[in-house]
């Protein structure tokens, strides 16, 4: 690696807040230290679900939800990339599209299991024009006599 790669390197965590440079009071930048921020240290960390870490934090998702349907963890990593390129409104967007996927997939799901006990569940995931909203509330519906088993 050129010395100049490690500075561009160097300066874009300057830029996403994860280090600083430490002068500590010295005049000559000889003296002075790269230190890692709090978000740095919490970054480096890797206990936190984490955009920063786009490889760490699939990995995570797909641990702590092994089911999780592959169009919905697509859609998590491309949010993942608009984030990390500081396209912040574009990344919400995805989380959004990646969440409408889960809550479909688990109103699918809930269907199939409860079969005619799911039917306006079912007529809403399947009735055209329906929106997001109106299934999402559908499925509540259909989860709340199950909330004390």
């Amino acid at each position: 690696m050129r010395p100049y790669e490690v500075l561009e390197a160097l300066w874009g965590l300057v830029g996403e807040g994860l280090v600083y440079l430490d002068s500590r009071g010295q005049s000559s930048p000889d003296n002075w230290a790269w230190r890692l921020s709090a978000q740095g240290i919490t970054v480096a960390g890797g206990g936190a679900w984490q955009p920063r870490d786009p490889e760490g934090y699939l990995r995570r998702l797909e641990r702590h939800m092994p089911a999780v349907n592959a169009l919905t963890v697509e859609y998590v990593a491309e949010a993942l990339r608009a984030f990390s390129a500081r396209a912040f409104l574009a990344a919400s967007v995805i989380v959004g599209v990646a969440s409408e996927r889960a809550v479909l997939d688990v109103a699918y799901t809930l269907v199939a299991v409860r079969g005619d006990k799911a039917r306006k569940l079912r007529e809403a995931l399947t009735r055209n024009g329906a929106s997001q909203l109106q299934r999402f509330t559908e499925l509540r519906r259909a989860l709340e006599p199950l909330k004390p088993t």
